[in-house]
Parts: structure tokens; C-alpha cells; sequence
């Protein structure tokens, strides 16, 4: 519970740096689509150009990777894109659905266990870790969920080590917002098919992700 008073207490964080200092690139790449590109590791990822590249955090309850390691202070994501809104899915109030993130940052790390237990959140910090491949990149992968005062939030976190330092690790943050307040008319839940276009729409992200390859 202090976890969760924590972390709607730093709901309002702010990404306290400039693309443009940080040599970070948001451009539209074709009709629909932006590009994110962070030179410093040689990350790169497309989403939807509906979607915010976010100044501030955009929901109640903020991603995982909004929070500093010990869920007391809040960090600064490299990257955080969003959305209140898909196509085909109904959102609150007449579904609980609030909206989609998608974070990305980097840490430094000793080891590559080190960088598989960065996939653990502060709300689930003894949950299983398995391994995948997406997009050609293995990752390591957790999920966490918590909810607080009407708000919920479900995360897959995957970390992986940057292609060229085996001591970057990066982090990649999916995250589905939801709202439980009941109004005149309760909210309904989602169906099958519109949960299934919402974590389509957050893998389509991830599968675009590219990094360097390895150098040895």
C-alpha cells in the first residue's frame, strides 16, 4: 500500500529534458506513422502518430519505469508515448479502458542478471521473469499490475542489454491504463476482441524497436 500512495504521489512527474539536448529525434516517418530515435544508444522505435510523445505523465497512476528503483522519487524516462484512445476499442466512461503507454530509458548495470531483475517492478519486485525473442531482440520479460482509488494499471516490462555494451541495459515499458469509478451507467468490461486489439497495438510498438547489433 505505501508503494501505491508513492506512486500516485509522483503521478504528476515531469521529464525535466529536451529532445534536442539529449540528441533525441521525433519525426513522421510515412502517413501515420512517428519515429523516435535516441542516437546515444541506438534505440529506435515507430508508433502511431495519433499517439503523444508525453512532457508530463499523462495518467493517474504512473508507468513503472516514471519511478526511481526504490519507488520514492520519481525518474526520467528516456521516451514515453500514449494514447487515450484506439480504433475499434471503446473507452471509459462506457469501458474501463483509460488509455495505453509505451516508456523506454536506459541504466547503466554490472551484470546481465542485473538487467533481467530491472524487468521486476516496485509492485511486483518477486514476479517470474521469462525470456522471449520479438522483433529478432531477446528479452527478458515480467508483468505487474496495481490499482489505487478507482485507477489501474497493467504492465509487460521488457529489458534487454544494448547491442554494443554489456553494460547498458534497456528498458521497455507496455502499460494499459483502466478506470473502475462507477457512474449512472457502470462501465463495462472490455471484450476479448478489444483487449486483444490493445496489447496488439502496444506489441506492434515493441516489434519495431531496433538497437545495434552485437559487437562481439
Amino acid at each position: 500500500m505505501k508503494q501505491l500512495i508513492t506512486r500516485i504521489a509522483v503521478c504528476a512527474v515531469l521529464f525535466g529534458f529536451s529532445l534536442s539536448l539529449a540528441a533525441q529525434s521525433v519525426a513522421l516517418v510515412s502517413p501515420g506513422v512517428m519515429r523516435f530515435n535516441d542516437p546515444n544508444y541506438g534505440v529506435s522505435f515507430r508508433y502511431p502518430a495519433a499517439w503523444t510523445f508525453a512532457q508530463d505523465e499523462p495518467f493517474y497512476i504512473p508507468l513503472s519505469i516514471s519511478l526511481a528503483g526504490d519507488s520514492s522519487s520519481q525518474s526520467r524516462p528516456r521516451a514515453l508515448v500514449f494514447a487515450k484512445s484506439l480504433p475499434r476499442v471503446e473507452a471509459w466512461p462506457h469501458t474501463t479502458f483509460a488509455g495505453v503507454g509505451f516508456g523506454y530509458d536506459a541504466h547503466q548495470v554490472a551484470s546481465a542478471d542485473a538487467c533481467r531483475g530491472l524487468a521486476h517492478s516496485g509492485d511486483n519486485p518477486d514476479g517470474k521473469i521469462d525470456q522471449t525473442t520479438i522483433g529478432g531482440i531477446t528479452y527478458w520479460h515480467a508483468t505487474s499490475a496495481s490499482a489505487a482509488l478507482g485507477h489501474g494499471i497493467e504492465e509487460d516490462i521488457y529489458t534487454t542489454l544494448a547491442g554494443n555494451s554489456a553494460e547498458t541495459c534497456l528498458r521497455f515499458d507496455l502499460a494499459v491504463q483502466s478506470v473502475h469509478v462507477d457512474g449512472e451507467t457502470p462501465a463495462r468490461a472490455l471484450s476479448p476482441r478489444e483487449t486483444g486489439i490493445i496489447h496488439q497495438s502496444l506489441h506492434r510498438v515493441l516489434s519495431s524497436v531496433h538497437i545495434p547489433a552485437p559487437t562481439r
